[in-house]
């Protein structure tokens, strides 16, 4: 989970902002050396710690070593979309970096 330091970080860079799902953002790709393309937000942090709480790890990770990385670019039809940004530093990334 990561959280922008400062709003235009998150409003121009991020394709969306994402409720947690932890199937998604440990799924998704990301960038070790720029911004994220996606962020997944919290409102509390006890809905984290509830999450955690409800969530089978083993049974997850398990799963997960079988399913493809998930693309930071794109909002799936599982993603719960909190905010959408504009994602303007993104644009032509991916075919600059030759990603798909």
């Amino acid at each position: 989970m990561q959280v922008g330091n400062e709003r235009g970080q998150v409003r121009h860079t991020a394709r969306g902002r994402r409720a947690p799902n932890f199937n998604r953002f440990l799924r998704t790709g990301y960038y070790i050396d720029d911004f994220q393309a996606t962020y997944f937000v919290i409102d509390r942090f006890e809905d984290l710690f509830a999450l955690m709480r409800e969530t089978d790890f083993l049974e997850l990770y398990t799963r997960l070593r079988t399913e493809p990385e998930l693309t930071p670019f794109e909002i799936g039809p599982e993603d719960v979309v909190v905010r959408e940004g504009t994602g303007d530093y993104w644009r032509g990334f991916s075919e600059e970096k030759g990603l798909k």
